[in-house]
């Protein structure tokens, strides 16, 4: 599934550049849709799984401050190594493509860069190096607040209750977050991109709970999911391709012990092996897909053909940068997190790490 995500938003982003007009001109239009123009909404998918993925890693149980500090520094280490190897990927790609073309080097501020590597570039209203970071920034906040609100349900409900208190906060949250999408209720400045994207990662989150532990989580996933149809109905027109593709999402990972295996394709190798480099793919698709057009584009006259040619180009220029980058930052990035015990104190690699 992200690895149906990260393509997603890889086309969309191609579509974006104008690099396919001649393709697209020749594409039924509805086609053109799904394919290109809705390509943003893999965002909603990955926001989704990011939230399931964390309800099955941290467990249902009882957590502590320091266990949660523990969980965001595993996350921090998990995402931040490849992060910082795309920014300089992308200041590189800046620099290489303004020598070659002989023109100015737009080059970010020193200051940018700084709060780029903090992830507090929204704070401080600098524009996106990279146009995909801001969902990394709002990664970082859905990890505060899925820690908060699973602290508060400790504080302000017995032992015997706790989990249904959890259950309750998110479901609630889930459907603030969605008015908030709607523009029903206003966002806060800061966290305005989170605020509106919170309910796809809680529905995640209520779907993973779903599956360990059954019963009121089941509901509740459940609940969120209906009200996400409803509001694709009902709400406005800009939230309604986010709604049904995160309810969609959220059915199949929730649901999918019913609904029996996973459809074929879903599971086939190609899709599996993309999966497991989409961290990277997502990160330098963005300064990498102009590459495989600029070369195509040099050598064939302009037409539908070059368009998917480039195409191609592109995706295989991408997916070897990320095969390249999981293998020799992201893969030890993991293996650095598993290192990190429940109360921060770093664990002895096992011998398969050395």
């Amino acid at each position: 599934m992200r690895a149906v995500a990260a393509l997603w938003v890889f086309l969309f982003h191609i579509s974006q550049a104008t690099y396919l007009d001649r393709l697209r001109a020749q594409l039924p239009g509805a086609l053109n849709a799904m394919l290109f123009d809705h390509g943003v909404l893999g965002i909603a998918i990955f926001f989704v799984l990011s939230g399931f993925v964390v309800a099955l890693a941290a467990g249902p149980g009882a957590a502590s401050p320091p266990s949660f500090g523990a969980f965001l520094m595993r996350r921090l280490v998990r995402l931040t190594p490849p992060y910082y190897a795309s920014i300089a990927a992308t200041l590189a790609l800046m620099a290489a493509w303004a020598i070659w073309s002989s023109g100015p080097v737009r080059w970010p501020s020193q200051a940018s860069i700084v709060a780029h590597l903090l992830y507090l570039q929204d704070a401080f209203g600098f524009p996106e190096i990279n146009g995909v970071y801001w969902t990394l920034v709002v990664e970082l906040q859905f990890y505060a607040l899925y820690a908060l609100l699973t602290l508060l349900a400790q504080r302000v409900a017995p032992a015997s209750k706790q989990h249904g208190a959890r259950i309750a906060m998110f479901a609630v949250s889930a459907g603030v977050s969605m008015f908030v999408a709607t523009g029903d209720l206003p966002a806060p400045a800061w966290f305005g991109n989170m605020a509106q994207s919170w309910c796809a990662f809680a529905a995640g989150v209520l779907g993973g709970w779903a599956w360990t532990q059954g019963g009121a989580a089941v509901w509740a996933s459940r609940g969120v999911i209906a009200a996400f149809a409803l509001l694709a109905l009902s709400g406005p027109p800009h939230a309604t391709g986010y709604f049904i593709v995160s309810a969609l999402t959220a059915v199949v990972l929730s649901e999918a012990r019913l609904l029996g295996p996973l459809p074929g394709w879903l599971a086939s190798t190609p899709l599996r092996r993309l999966g497991a480099v989409s961290y990277s793919f997502y990160l330098l698709h963005a300064p990498l897909m102009f590459l495989g057009f600029g070369i195509v584009h040099h050598l064939l006259p302009p037409s539908a053909a070059a368009d998917l040619v480039g195409l191609a180009a592109s995706l295989a220029i991408c997916l070897v940068a990320s095969a390249a980058m999981q293998r020799w930052v992201e893969a030890p990035s993991q293996r650095w997190s598993r290192r990190i015990g429940p109360h921060g104190a770093l664990r002895r690699p096992v011998l398969a790490e050395r």
